[in-house]
């Protein structure tokens, strides 16, 4: 009943504000995570470790055109040392550190990035990962070549990964984009920034966001959300909806039923399988439609249409329940090379001209009247196939006797 009462308001009230609460929060969160414009989706970025990490090391950087000067590099190391806590007793207190004059060093000795303050005698060591993992224990190598070079300073080594992938050497922390992200967006917000470099980081903060995974994360919030808010809305609409391809196979179960030219079979059928028989592959299988051969279990045959993404149609003989007519018909079909044997049935299959999903597509589009004389030019035209089949098949089963 459409008056039942739903947290005080009608179920008409409840469904009118479930449409308009998505249709504005869908917007908005299409507009936030907007793609279509995004300049680092232009120049082909999504996935390259090198370019994401020259874009680490150009934020790094003191001296470069974003104008951070040492920002990147503390906020980086701060939240490094909030992740890690016992980084403190190494390196001492990051508020008395002197990034300004941070220089970086790309593939030195092919380590990603190695940054370095000279003010502070003080290292980062970057391995950015992307898509792949570790190789020829080169976290041991890149930092054997840094305690050797840099003995006396302070070296902190990192490991960078999409989603803070744990590394094989306990001396290197674990860091995620998810981090940089965090870094990021404490930038947006606490500095001030040229128009270009905000747009530029805002960028570069989204391609992150969709790597990381946080944009499907957000999808799913949303989807929880809307749940939790209009939970009994939304059952109503679950209950009393039925998919076109649903409402398409009823409409064909009946289509079927009123038909002279095939024999349908309600038991046998289901939500996606409509089985029948004919009367000509009756005689060729020695098959009625009396008693057990009405079952699916029980039959010695069955004609199949699945009604799925890609419609299709096929005869099915089964194994279980061969008799020497289904023996004679299943010799001359493999003589035709024309069937496929599977662990309880010999298929048959036929070709349709439904070989694309547009048809089940355009289900939804179709009034009652429209569906139902789509089921019957969809009936049609499997019988057509099946009568070509079945009449030179009769010819070579009567040769073969």
């Amino acid at each position: 009943m459409m008056d039942k009462v739903v947290k005080g308001n009608t179920m008409e009230e409840s469904l009118l504000k479930l449409d308009q609460d998505w249709e504005k929060k869908y917007d908005d969160f299409l507009k936030e995570n907007d793609n279509s414009r995004n300049f680092f989706r232009l120049v082909e970025m999504q996935r390259f470790e090198i370019k994401h990490s020259n874009l680490l090391a150009w934020l790094l950087r003191a001296n470069e055109s974003h104008e951070l000067h040492g920002i990147f590099m503390k906020y980086f190391m701060e939240r490094l040392v909030s992740k890690y806590p016992s980084l403190k007793k190494t390196i001492g207190d990051i508020e008395k550190y002197d990034f300004d004059d941070v220089t970086v060093k790309r593939e030195y000795k092919d380590i990603d990035i190695l940054a370095r303050s000279e003010n502070s005698n003080f290292n980062l060591i970057i391995e950015n990962k992307i898509d792949s993992g570790e190789h020829d224990e080169q976290l041991s190598r890149y930092e054997e070549i840094v305690t050797k070079e840099y003995a006396e300073s302070k070296n902190v080594y990192v490991y960078l990964t999409l989603n803070g992938a744990l590394p094989s050497i306990e001396s290197w922390k674990a860091f995620s984009y998810r981090d940089v992200e965090s870094i990021i967006k404490k930038i947006l917000k606490t500095q001030k920034l040229d128009t270009k470099i905000k747009f530029f980081l805002e960028d570069y903060l989204q391609l992150t966001r969709e790597n990381t995974g946080m944009v499907e994360d957000e999808k799913e919030k949303l989807a929880r959300e809307f749940l939790k808010n209009h939970k009994e809305a939304l059952d109503f609409i679950k209950n009393y909806s039925k998919s076109a391809t649903e409402r398409f196979v009823e409409i064909l179960k009946g289509t079927c039923n009123e038909s002279s030219e095939i024999e349908f079979t309600e038991d046998a059928s289901n939500k996606t399988y409509i089985r029948f028989k004919t009367d000509n592959m009756n005689k060729m299988t020695q098959d009625d439609l009396e008693g057990k051969n009405k079952t699916w279990s029980g039959a010695k045959y069955f004609y199949e249409m699945l009604i799925e993404s890609t419609p299709s149609l096929q005869l099915s003989i089964k194994k279980a329940n061969e008799n020497k007519a289904t023996e004679n018909l299943v010799k001359v079909l493999r003589a035709n090379n024309d069937i496929s044997s599977e662990s309880k049935h010999i298929v048959k299959k036929f070709t349709t001209d439904y070989s694309t999903k547009v048809f089940i597509d355009d289900l939804s589009t179709l009034s009652p009247d429209e569906m139902k004389k789509a089921s019957e030019e969809f009936l049609s035209s499997f019988v057509a196939k099946i009568t070509e089949f079945e009449k030179p098949l009769k010819e070579q089963l009567v040769k073969n006797d």
